[in-house]
């Protein structure tokens, strides 16, 4: 009889950690169920001012000196300073996958990719951060926690064009079960998070009205608590008022990027400022801040990289106003359309534009771009106006039917057509709806069509039923 107990025992104590979960979320200013109206919002990161702790149980050990996120990665290695972006990335997209299940499902809002510009935003701020291991992973009394990384900070629901956070969540202990990859435990944590922030949207928790929003870069570590200030607060003012102007800088390198993101694997926005140019900082200027959110003198905003601009005491000359009010030049003739393209173009509806490799184009899907500096971007065909490929590229364009040809894109009018012209000198015009790929002719598989894929799970070569099953976290491209 002794032994069917220790076998009860030993069934029941790796489970203790997941019945004991002191993992928290409170909703601290404004109201949770504004996450439950149809509205769009991105989702983004900042980890700007992390440090990386050591937790004992739900409190942060003292005897282990708490270091910057950067710090921390360089001292593991410049392969890991590399993969980090991608680690963060994986974690908004789980964050975001999360609430499309629990939330968009039960009609709230609806989670889109930043590039989209939602109207609302997921800026989450993580404050500690410990890394955690995989010691729940390859020891079974450990528990499915143990080893699990955890953080602490808040999430803020972001009005875009108030700049009001209409709710704000404190993250003051969050473990997440344990993986024997680095890059995907902090993408469980995000997972719970949204899990217990969806349980408080569906419930209407309150906790007083809303808040001015923290920016990206800004002050992470600071209260979200409101302060006791009066009912009829007014309403903040939008990030690009005159207002919200803190300084000016000029531009010291050769040319400097405007990003969407305050990362290097932020979108490019097409701004790129020379040097000596003048730019305004209307968000974040915290002294030893690494990314400055700046208006340029196009009237874009976005981020650039602190290091690279210096602090001016004056506003911009008058006459950078000038041309506003320039007198409209006389009639041209329409732009000359000799000027040589390089590169394919991803023209979006919001006006930017992306520059890179087109993998592959799906129609009806989306069309996955590899950008200079190495990043992958899938853009949804309803995002995007047009596309521009250059005149000496080869593509392969894979017919419905079986049939592929091989040739150059005279022209593609997305939706509708796309014409090839062959080395034999020979044009062809296809209908969108007889195609089943357009791919670059050295990445031929890089996303495949939903009636391949699912053709290639129906056996496999012996006739057996296929088991595999896609992890629907995973990005879609590898």
């Amino acid at each position: 009889m002794w032994y069917r107990v220790l076998l009860l025992v030993a069934l029941i104590f790796p489970a203790l950690p997941l019945l004991a979960n002191d993992n928290e979320v409170n909703v601290v200013a404004g109201s949770a169920s504004a996450l439950m109206k149809e509205v769009e919002a991105s989702t983004i990161i900042d980890m700007s001012a992390t440090m990386v702790v050591e937790y004992e149980d739900e409190h942060i050990n003292p005897s282990v000196p708490a270091v910057p996120l950067q710090d921390f990665l360089k001292g593991k290695g410049d392969e890991f300073v590399a993969d980090f972006p991608e680690v963060v990335k994986n974690a908004e997209e789980y964050f975001a996958i999360r609430i499309k299940q629990k939330v968009t499902n039960k009609g709230g809002v609806r989670t889109m990719d930043i590039s989209s510009h939602p109207q609302y935003q997921f800026r989450i701020f993580v404050k500690n951060y410990d890394y955690g291991n995989a010691a729940g992973s390859f020891t079974p009394f450990a528990g499915v926690r143990a080893g699990g990384a955890i953080i602490s900070g808040r999430v803020e629901f972001v009005n875009l064009t108030t700049g009001m956070a209409e709710c704000v969540f404190e993250v003051p202990f969050y473990k997440a079960v344990s993986s024997p990859s680095d890059k995907i435990r902090l993408a469980l944590v995000m997972n719970g998070v949204a899990s217990d922030i969806a349980k408080l949207a569906r419930s209407g928790v309150s906790a007083g009205p809303s808040v001015p929003a923290t920016a990206i870069g800004g002050s992470a570590t600071a209260t979200a608590t409101p302060a006791p200030a009066p009912a009829p607060a007014p309403v903040a003012q939008p990030q690009t008022a005159p207002s919200d102007v803190l300084g000016y800088y000029k531009v010291k390198s050769s040319s400097l990027k405007l990003r969407q993101k305050p990362y290097p694997t932020g979108l490019d926005l097409s701004d790129t400022q020379p040097q000596g140019a003048i730019v305004t900082n209307i968000a974040g200027g915290a002294p030893g801040q690494k990314w400055l959110y700046v208006r340029t003198s196009s009237g874009k905003v976005g981020y650039m990289l602190a290091q690279y601009l210096q602090k001016v005491d004056d506003a911009p000359a008058a006459p950078a106003a000038a041309p506003a009010v320039a007198p409209t030049p006389a009639p041209a003739p329409a732009p000359a359309p000799s000027q040589t393209i390089t590169s394919d173009v991803v023209n979006l509806k919001n006006g930017n534009k992306v520059s890179g490799s087109i993998d592959v184009y799906v129609p009806s899907e989306a069309v996955n771009i590899r950008t200079a500096d190495g990043n992958k971007w899938v853009f949804q065909l309803t995002d995007i106006l047009s596309l521009d490929h250059p005149a000496d590229r080869l593509y392969v364009v894979s017919l419905k039917n079986g049939s592929e040809i091989s040739g150059y894109i005279v022209e593609q009018v997305v939706g509708s057509k796309v014409v090839v012209r062959t080395a034999d000198g020979n044009t062809w015009t296809f209908k969108e709806s007889e195609v089943a790929k357009i791919s670059h002719a050295s990445q031929r598989s890089v996303l495949r069509p939903a009636r391949q894929r699912s053709q290639d799970n129906k056996s496999s070569n012996d006739g057996s039923q296929s088991t595999k099953r896609r992890n629907p976290f995973l990005k879609q491209q590898q």
